[in-house]
């Protein structure tokens, strides 16, 4: 059986609908894997059954970095995805978790410098190019457990999917929105929404096209 080319990175957002790289379909769902080619450093998206089959055998769709949980899905699924629903061990939830808080704490807030930490960018540069290890894996587990409750995993990924179709929205209507800009500078300052704000805001997103809802 040939080599498998591509590393999974994380499951994503996207601002819109786009083709699966391999078969061409439209990823309706607004949640795509992203891949990274092992060779050419290529980073492509595709929907579930694609990543499957492009990606080693034995990694469990399951076990890739989430970072789309507080976004409800917009249309189908993207053509759903074979092992996806298999469950994992506490290792491969373990590495999925610490992925997933160094993707978001060190990536995606990286231009918020009070969100950035030593440690772990230092973690983040690292698994760029290699596999963490157990004992990495579990410090940066422990950095979370014990941090601040701005920035918990499940805050930060509130946040990022809160902001993300903000933003969408906001470029969307021509930045005319001077209440989802409110809550996007609240967003920003305090690392939190309300529920009140969180209705708020979905009973704007509801009405423009293309932008899911927040959960």
């Amino acid at each position: 059986m040939p080599e498998r080319l591509y590393k999974p990175i994380c499951k994503d957002l996207i601002e819109h609908e786009k083709k699966c790289h391999f078969c061409a379909k439209n990823m309706t769902s607004l949640k795509a894997y992203k891949l990274k080619h092992k060779e050419t450093g290529e980073i492509v998206c595709a929907g579930p059954s694609c990543t499957e089959k492009n990606i080693d055998q034995g990694i469990k769709l399951s076990a890739i970095p989430d970072l789309t949980k507080y976004t409800q899905p917009l249309g189908g699924n993207g053509g759903g995805g074979g092992n996806s629903e298999k469950p994992i061990i506490r290792a491969e939830e373990d590495k999925r978790k610490a992925i997933e808080y160094l993707e978001l704490r060190e990536k995606k807030f990286e231009k918020y410098h009070s969100v950035s930490y030593s440690v772990l960018k230092n973690y983040y540069n690292k698994s760029q190019n290699e596999e963490l290890n157990e004992s990495e894996i579990r410090h940066i587990l422990n950095i979370e457990n014990k941090t601040d409750g701005r920035y918990k995993l499940a805050n930060l990924q509130r946040c990022y999917n809160y902001l993300f179709w903000i933003d969408v929205a906001l470029d969307k209507l021509g930045e005319h929105n001077n209440f989802l800009k409110s809550i996007k500078t609240y967003i920003i300052r305090n690392f939190k929404i309300t529920p009140k704000q969180k209705d708020a805001v979905n009973n704007w997103l509801k009405n423009i096209k293309g932008v899911p809802q927040i959960k």
